[in-house]
């Protein structure tokens, strides 16, 4: 199989590009937050895992817009995402840096964070709430009854969670220096 051309349009860092490629070999390069690591990620979704990300989810997607990665060559792949599918959610500084973000997934009724971040020097501004009011209003619309997150003992967010109105459901012990992994779900 030879690769001509990605189509990449509203997922991750990409809003609508077309990367040629020509059917030569190809070196990914760019500064950081150039965009290589969500050319690689949706690469190895779609080859790998055979998604496409039709319901891929972004916070700042503009209406009517229909989010799509699709490979170009000798063979063109289509493929279809159904019971699972990830949304981002980002906060842009007056810069357009990303200064907050999160990622996670919709499965079959349930709205999981996986990754909840926000840069030091933006911390304790209600940034971090924010992201997680979008991802519960999110879920709601995507008729989800729950949201889930797991965090790891040492990382301090536990509380964090429970004033959103988490509750811890099961911890698993025995990780290097008696850490747990704690798992909170809340109703929506």
């Amino acid at each position: 199989m030879y690769i001509e051309k990605i189509s990449i349009n509203y997922f991750k860092f990409f809003t609508n590009s077309i990367i040629n490629l020509d059917q030569k070999n190809a070196l990914i390069y760019g500064e950081n937050g150039s965009g290589k690591s969500s050319l690689y990620y949706a690469l190895y979704r779609v080859l790998r895992n055979r998604e496409n990300f039709s319901n891929f989810k972004n916070f700042y997607l503009p209406a009517d817009t229909t989010p799509s990665i699709q490979i170009f060559g000798d063979n063109e792949i289509q493929l279809k995402l159904e019971n699972d599918y990830p949304f981002a959610f980002f906060i842009r500084n007056e810069k357009n840096q990303i200064i907050a973000g999160c990622n996670g997934s919709v499965i079959f009724g349930s709205i999981y964070t996986d990754q909840l971040w926000v840069h030091p020097d933006h911390r304790k501004n209600g940034l971090g709430h924010k992201l997680m009011e979008a991802v519960h209003d999110y879920g709601r619309k995507s008729g989800c009854t729950m949201a889930t997150v797991a965090t790891m003992s040492f990382q301090g967010a536990k509380a964090f969670y429970e004033k959103l109105g988490y509750i811890s459901d099961f911890e698993r012990h025995g990780y290097t220096q008696n850490s747990s992994c704690i798992f909170l779900k809340r109703s929506l």
